[in-house]
C-alpha cells in the first residue's frame, strides 16, 4: 500500500502572507523507514516525537540536511504543487476551502 506525508508552505488566505502556496506529498510504500528518519531527527534536535512539526528554518541546518538525504536515499516520490495566489480571481469565503475541496476526477 502506497502511503503521502503531506505538507504546505504558506498560507491559504490570497491576501496575506506569501504569493505562493506550496502543497508537497511524499509518497512511499515503506512508511516506517520515514517516519523513523523523522524522529531520529526529532531526538537529536531535542524534540518530543508528536509534538509540533521540525521547522527548517530553526533548526540546525546539518541535522536537516542529513534528514533530507536520509529521505532522498529511501524509494519515495514527491509530488508538488505550487499556486500562485495572485492568480485567485475570486476567493472562497472560506480561504480554508483552497486546500480542502476535492478536485474534479479524484
Amino acid at each position: 500500500m502506497r502511503v503521502g506525508f503531506l505538507d504546505e508552505s504558506g498560507n491559504v488566505d490570497p491576501f496575506s502572507g506569501s504569493h505562493v502556496l506550496v502543497v508537497a506529498v511524499l509518497i512511499t510504500d515503506v512508511p516506517r523507514s520515514i517516519e523513523l528518519h523523522v524522529k531520529r531527527a526529532r531526538q537529536i534536535l531535542g524534540r518530543r516525537t508528536g509534538v509540533d512539526e521540525p521547522k527548517a528554518s530553526s533548526s540546525n541546518e546539518r541535522i536537516i540536511t542529513r534528514l533530507l538525504q536520509s529521505i532522498a536515499d529511501e524509494d519515495v516520490e514527491v509530488v508538488a504543487v505550487v499556486v500562485d495566489k495572485q492568480t485567485i480571481l475570486r476567493p472562497p469565503k472560506d480561504p480554508e476551502d483552497i486546500t480542502v475541496r476535492p478536485l474534479p476526477g479524484w
